[in-house]
């Protein structure tokens, strides 16, 4: 429709697309030491509008030319849906772009100068996500304009965002984990397969850069790190 907005349309993503992470340094350490990549399920986000359709689908049930009663039991499995949406499904976000982005760092890392920012490719990534054999859907973000509806934002609406986010031109890994009661999910990745390079902060301490290399000396990993240019 009109109002969608694709960052890169599907033929156009290629695999060697470089993908960007920014992490807390706990979330580093995790993937050095253990090899976790963290996901974090829907309804755990600061955005509350995480997981939920358009308000273009629920008013589509609304205008519908079905009964009241019709209406009713639709309107209660969409909020079931919804519900389902945000506590079943677990996303690990990156962005698309050939260099970092220095406000979404900023966001992203929570304004720390011990932030890490790792870089991949969307082969990388997904070629080591197979190896887990669990259902991953890895796709670039769709940003919509309200009013709008689709079907397929109606059913999976962790890939489509409000046209407000769409300079975060976001890329996500999601898997759907039903049956457990967990907020947040690590998946079991080999770190050397998936990180291309570190980047530390342009205002990170000589300190925290000596800590960063001697970590990835000790597991005898040779992935480059780089002190990032301030632009």
């Amino acid at each position: 429709g009109p109002n969608i907005d694709f960052i890169i349309p599907k033929h156009l993503l290629l695999g060697n697309n470089f993908l960007w992470r920014y992490m807390s340094l706990y979330k580093f350490e995790d993937i050095i030491s253990n090899g976790h990549l963290h996901y974090s399920r829907l309804d755990q986000f600061v955005d509350n509008l995480e997981g939920q359709p358009p308000f273009a689908c629920k008013r589509a049930i609304a205008l519908s030319n079905f009964s009241r009663e019709q209406k009713l039991t639709n309107l209660k499995l969409y909020k079931k849906r919804t519900l389902n949406n945000r506590q079943q499904n677990f996303a690990c976000c990156w962005h698309i772009n050939d260099k970092i982005n220095h406000s979404l760092w900023k966001e992203y890392g929570n304004d720390d100068v011990e932030s890490i920012c790792i870089r991949t490719s969307v082969n990388k990534l997904e070629t080591e996500l197979k190896k887990t054999k669990l259902p991953f859907i890895n796709e670039p973000v769709q940003y919509f304009k309200e009013p709008y509806f689709n079907q397929n934002a109606y059913w999976f609406p962790a890939l489509f965002k409000r046209d407000e986010y769409k300079h975060e031109r976001e890329y996500r890994s999601i898997v759907s984990i039903p049956g457990f009661d967990i907020k947040y999910g690590k998946i079991k990745v080999n770190p050397e397969k998936i990180i291309s390079k570190i980047y530390l902060h342009p205002t990170s301490s000589k300190e925290f850069r000596k800590k960063i290399k001697s970590m990835i000396k000790s597991k005898n990993m040779s992935i480059p790190i780089v002190i990032a240019s301030i632009y």
